[in-house]
């Protein structure tokens, strides 16, 4: 059993997500927004999700395995805004 549980916890530890941080602010006066959706998305389908804290601050974990994906921002009365991440290495094959 000891065996087995080292496996899982390594890979576990292999799967662990990345983890992005931001603040989100309104265009016009720079005020931090709370409440805001933030989103991540791939290939339309939703793999996580968040909203802004009172600070406007939102912690995003993402999977290791996602290196493309799109991050969304979502609030009434304001225009979404959407930022494709492209975290592929040119040397991969």
């Amino acid at each position: 059993m000891k065996s087995l549980l080292l496996i899982l916890c390594c890979s576990f530890y292999f799967q662990m997500p990345d983890v992005i941080k931001g603040v989100v602010k309104s265009d016009d006066d720079h005020l931090t927004l709370p409440g805001v959706s933030v989103v991540v998305e791939k290939d339309g389908k939703l793999i996580s999700g968040t909203t802004t804290n009172m600070d406007g601050e939102y912690v995003l974990n993402i999977p290791d395995s996602l290196k493309v994906f799109t991050i969304s921002y979502h609030f009434v009365g304001m225009k979404k805004k959407s930022f494709v991440i492209n975290r592929t290495n040119k040397n991969e094959k």
